[in-house]
């Protein structure tokens, strides 16, 4: 708009050699609203021009002809028009909406704003300025905005549009990349009876009351790597002698472990009772197993 005015002081001063504007001048609110409306003008000559002509047919007839007359003028622009719902008239050159708000108590083009079709380069930069002058804000705070003073046809789909493709709320909006997970580990997919690969974690603590005093338990979860299963133990703490235990009762009770993953915080030290514990269980049942065979 600040461009067609200026365009028009060019051609003013082509005419007028004499005139005192230069480039440096700055414009007036005037100028830029008659360069608005010049804009306005042009775009609904471009759209609506059947929609203009019928109206300007319509102001004539019912001047001079009946109102029969009229009305037939009106069922025309009805029947080819999908603006016709919007009860337009001309003021000042611009096609704006009708309706029952003459009496209401806002701006004028609150009132009746300013009819603007969907497909417009025009319509497109208004959608886009009022959408980051709102903060890049949602399709309702922009729809709001736009009909305090134009009124475009199909305005929820343009709106829509514009935001898609607004380069920042793309950006902002975007979904996060995921990392591609890396293969399973050949202990989860090796079939084995349940608990012969375990991982291990404690969880915790939980206060108990024993008489009058208080003490902390945790929970020892061991989990079957291949099937999912769940053993859950009483760890009284986080003593390597109170893990230990928790582990043999969780053997006499599950069977012998293969191999045993501790995803939990002490791990290098947790680790090397575990493997010592299993290890020494496996030696354990071999030499029952051996016993027995022999007997």
């Amino acid at each position: 708009m600040r461009v067609k005015a200026i365009l028009q002081e060019r051609r003013l001063k082509g005419k007028n050699p004499d005139s005192s504007l230069s480039e440096d001048t700055p414009l007036e609110v005037k100028e830029i609203e008659d360069a608005e409306a010049a804009i306005l003008r042009f775009i609904q000559n471009q759209k609506f021009s059947d929609e203009i002509q019928v109206l300007l047919q319509d102001r004539k007839a019912s001047e001079g002809l009946d109102q029969d007359s009229a009305v037939r003028k009106k069922t025309k622009m009805r029947r080819t028009s999908h603006i016709y719902r919007l009860d337009p008239f001309i003021a000042d050159g611009i096609l704006r909406v009708g309706g029952r708000l003459s009496n209401a108590d806002i701006s004028e083009d609150s009132k009746h704003p300013v009819i603007l079709p969907r497909k417009s380069h025009v319509t497109t930069l208004i959608i886009r300025h009022a959408h980051e002058q709102l903060g890049h804000v949602g399709r309702g705070h922009v729809l709001s905005r736009l009909r305090e003073k134009y009124w475009i046809v199909g305005a929820t789909s343009a709106v829509r549009q514009v935001i898609s493709a607004c380069v920042t709320c793309r950006r902002s909006k975007a979904s996060t990349l995921e990392q591609k997970m890396a293969d399973l580990p050949q202990d989860r997919l090796t079939p084995a009876p349940p608990f012969t690969y375990v991982g291990v974690d404690y969880f915790g603590p939980y206060f108990v009351k024993e008489g009058r005093k208080e003490y902390k338990r945790y929970g020892a979860l061991f989990t079957c790597l291949v099937s999912r299963a769940v053993h859950i133990e009483i760890a009284h703490s986080l003593e390597t002698d109170s893990f230990l235990n928790a582990l043999r009762r969780f053997i006499a009770r599950r069977g012998p472990v293969r191999e045993l993953r501790i995803v939990s915080d002490p791990e290098t030290k947790m680790s090397r009772v575990a493997n010592r514990c299993t290890l020494e269980d496996a030696k354990e049942e071999s030499r029952m197993t051996r016993a027995f065979i022999s007997d």
